[in-house]
């Protein structure tokens, strides 16, 4: 039987960035059966946020596979920055390695404006 670790933040991590996913992908399906339906859109705002909060997988999916937001630029440069974003964090946060530098990172410059002010 296959088990899993949940003491472990990669678990959850993994779990998160999938669930959004999850979510980016059927709201870019809703949003493309709005349009055919003739009904009021999703904000194009919205469905980009998810790529921002590590949905960027799904987003980009759905742009593929419903053929959605493909012609119009900015938004095929959105969708594909936000794709490159969600697996940089994704990388960050599961590689320990990755997640260890940061918080280095993030204390170091805390550290320094805090001896500014």
């Amino acid at each position: 039987m296959f088990h899993h670790d949940t003491a472990r933040p990669e678990y959850w991590i993994c779990l998160y960035f999938g669930a959004v996913s999850l979510l980016a992908f059927l709201w870019m399906g809703l949003d493309k059966l709005y349009a055919a339906l003739g009904w009021r859109r999703i904000p194009e705002r919205r469905l980009l946020f998810f790529g921002l909060i590590g949905g960027g997988a799904g987003t980009k999916l759905g742009q593929v596979f419903f053929r959605h937001k493909t012609r119009k630029e900015p938004k095929r440069s959105q969708i594909q920055r936000r794709l490159v974003w969600s697996v940089v964090l994704f990388l960050v946060f599961v590689i320990p390695q990755s997640r260890e530098a940061l918080i280095e990172m993030m204390t170091s410059a805390t550290n320094g404006l805090a001896q500014l002010g």
